[in-house]
């Protein structure tokens, strides 16, 4: 996730989003602990409830260096 944080930052992006599946807790938690939060709620086709959530975490531009 590191590689692509880093090239949404070389490419000028603010936000990496990511589609987590809710039957896969663990995966829900490694990117909440990478800082990820949830932003929306999906369903697959044929359910009626949430089956996996969009997470976004900001990745903002690395401060300038001086010289």
């Amino acid at each position: 996730m590191a590689w692509a944080e880093d090239q949404a930052r070389n490419r000028g992006l603010s936000r990496v989003t990511v589609g987590v599946r809710l039957a896969l807790p663990g995966n829900l938690a490694f990117y909440r602990r990478l800082g990820y939060e949830v932003t929306a709620e999906h369903s697959h086709e044929g359910y009626d409830r949430p089956t996996w959530v969009l997470m976004d975490k900001d990745v903002p531009a690395p401060a300038a260096r001086s010289l």
